[in-house]
């Protein structure tokens, strides 16, 4: 667990970057099921989604749709 301090903006910014890094890389299902802890959960425009749904959308994409369907905006 990352500790409230003052390095914790950059530490969010570092986990933002390579969540992004692991969906370009067509490898963000094993990235956040990785990461996330059991109970985590990823807030969206929208929608909250608990973390085996994220890695199973990120795993379900044909690999020709993943890096369309994250970096196309909504």
């Amino acid at each position: 667990m990352t500790a409230i301090t003052d390095d914790l903006p950059a530490r969010l910014l570092h986990e933002e970057r390579e969540g992004w890094d692991a969906i370009l890389a067509r490898r963000a299902g094993d990235y956040y099921w990785r990461t996330m802890t059991r109970d985590a959960l990823l807030v969206l425009p929208g929608n909250v989604v608990a973390r085996d749904a994220v890695a199973a959308f990120f795993e379900a994409l044909p690999q020709a749709r993943r890096l369309r369907a994250c970096t196309t905006p909504p």
